[in-house]
């Protein structure tokens, strides 16, 4: 999708602000998460985290994944990550985040994006 319609199609998702959304794919067909920060700039990252878990997740997800926050070895490189890696690392994340932070729930929804269309799985985290 060309830049410009890209930018169209982004303003009017201003009520979205703070969360991490997969959106489309690049020119170079790649996957893509744009965050959007409070004053409404988007940014395209390998990977976001936000909510209460924050603290806990991003340097989870540097070991597994990135180190895009802290450059003490090389990044996974993208080709070398398969839908299986990435769906067992955000279980990983989810997993954490239940145990270590009280305001997480119960459950957990993952939706992965490929070229095929939307799969949504739903994880049951913890029975207290």
């Amino acid at each position: 999708m060309c830049p410009k319609r890209r930018d169209e199609e982004q303003r009017p998702l201003l009520y979205l602000l703070r969360l991490p959304h997969p959106r489309w794919v690049g020119v170079e067909v790649k996957g893509a998460v744009y965050y959007y920060d409070p004053i409404g700039s988007y940014e395209r990252v390998r990977y976001r985290v936000v909510g209460t878990s924050y603290a806990l997740l991003l340097p989870c997800l540097d070991v597994f994944y990135g180190w895009e926050n802290n450059r003490l070895t090389p990044p996974l490189k993208d080709e070398d990550l398969t839908m299986t890696m990435a769906v067992r690392m955000a279980r990983k994340c989810l997993y954490i985040a239940s145990d270590r932070d009280i305001y997480s729930g119960d459950m957990g929804e993952l939706l992965s994006v490929t070229s095929e269309g939307m799969k949504s799985s739903t994880i049951k985290l913890r029975a207290d």
